[in-house]
């Protein structure tokens, strides 16, 4: 089954938003959440959400933490990494379940942008229509594949 999804190019780079439809969404605590995310196939995870989605939406208290990191810059303030699972996540007509999905809380805050990392990208296949602004995605052998 092919899904067609809208994107747009940003600022002529190899970046491409991904704009969710109104059926789509990230599932938390039964509760849908409607959020956009740059194709990164710089960043190997999952998800990697931006601080203000975080923020308001209280993300820590939300997903159930599987991983913690601290790094510390030159004058001590600490950058917290945290590791969640995502329970479910739609994508047009795709479910995905247990996504893994990353944050940072502490005293540095500079994520400004959601990221589809390459864990998530590998698991489709992708055509993209630039003139229409559409990407066309299908289940890659690699959907179900463990995170």
């Amino acid at each position: 089954m092919v899904t067609a999804i809208y994107c747009f190019l940003v600022n002529c780079t190899t970046f491409i938003q991904y704009l969710y439809k109104c059926t789509t969404g990230n599932i938390i605590n039964n509760k849908s959440y409607i959020h956009s995310f740059y194709l990164q196939s710089g960043y190997s995870g999952g998800l990697l959400y931006d601080n203000q989605f975080s923020d308001t939406n209280l993300l820590p208290g939300k997903l159930k933490i599987i991983e913690k990191k601290i790094l510390k810059n030159s004058y001590g303030q600490e950058i917290i990494i945290k590791q969640g699972v995502l329970p479910q996540m739609k994508i047009g007509n795709l479910q995905m379940e247990n996504v893994l999905a990353g944050f940072f809380t502490g005293d540095i805050k500079n994520q400004k942008y959601s990221l589809f990392g390459a864990d998530l990208l590998k698991r489709f296949n992708w055509i993209f229509d630039v003139d229409r602004k559409i990407a066309y995605i299908q289940p890659s052998k690699l959907f179900n594949s463990d995170y």
